[in-house]
């Protein structure tokens, strides 16, 4: 069970973590959970896990109407995929919330068009592929617009069985500016300060500096992974390197 660490400034700025999963992924979904949940309470943060059955478009799509539905309740609201949680619990997610911009995503060299094939992008001098799997949103009346548009074209790409999932759709919204996305959104470059930076193709493992995305990983790796980090372990995953790990038991000050 995870302890307790005192001693966090409270934030300026509200965020909620928000989670979903469908029963299917349960095993490791809980266990991501329970490390998310407890980091919110660290830093004075709420979090929010839906879980069911029925899903009104594919599941890895969900996590739009889960966001709309609980947008307007909080500053803002952070998105975290099932298979990713908080590794480094000295950081506090607000910091990224110190921008004018309303969309705070990472910034990848490569992105996936809508096709579901790697592609290079880039926004001036910065790499703007984009992973969804970890975003904020700002509680503002351009992000419900926003939203709203990138639920539209998801719901367009799957019925066209053309579209790499939502990531897809909005690397596509970026590429085109769509609702003048390019002047509203915030990309974190390198991307492992705040998702896991992907050095594919290369001889480095890839890096996670705040949270660890077990994308691509099997559902017993998941399990393993979390239930480590969750006694305060740093789990040993072979092409992930974690250099800011900080979970600690109640008894360890960090």
């Amino acid at each position: 069970m995870l302890g307790t660490i005192l001693a966090f400034k409270k934030p300026n700025q509200m965020v909620a973590i928000i989670q979903f999963n469908t029963p299917d992924i349960e095993d490791y979904a809980r266990l991501g959970a329970a490390i998310n949940s407890h980091y919110c309470s660290l830093h004075g943060h709420q979090y929010i896990r839906d879980v069911y059955k029925e899903t009104v478009i594919h599941p890895p799509v969900e996590k739009l109407f889960v966001i709309q539905r609980h947008l307007r309740s909080h500053d803002w609201v952070a998105w975290i995929d099932s298979d990713a949680c908080v590794i480094n619990h000295r950081k506090d997610i607000a910091d990224f919330t110190r921008t004018d911009k309303n969309l705070i995503t990472s910034g990848h060299e490569f992105g996936f068009d809508l096709k579901g094939q790697r592609i290079r992008v880039r926004m001036g001098k910065q790499e703007a592929g984009i992973n969804t799997g970890v975003f904020l949103l700002r509680n503002c009346a351009w992000s419900c617009d926003f939203l709203q548009c990138w639920i539209n074209l998801c719901k367009l790409g799957s019925e066209m069985r053309t579209a790499y999932w939502e990531q897809g759709i909005l690397q596509w919204m970026l590429i085109k500016d769509i609702c003048e996305l390019q002047a509203n959104i915030n990309l974190i470059n390198p991307a492992s300060r705040i998702n896991r930076q992907d050095f594919i193709g290369t001889s480095k493992s890839d890096r996670c500096d705040f949270i660890l995305h077990l994308w691509g990983s099997d559902a017993k790796l998941r399990a393993s992974a979390f239930s480590a980090i969750s006694r305060g372990t740093m789990p040993e995953i072979p092409q992930i390197s974690m250099p800011d790990f900080c979970v600690k038991q109640s008894q360890n000050k960090i």
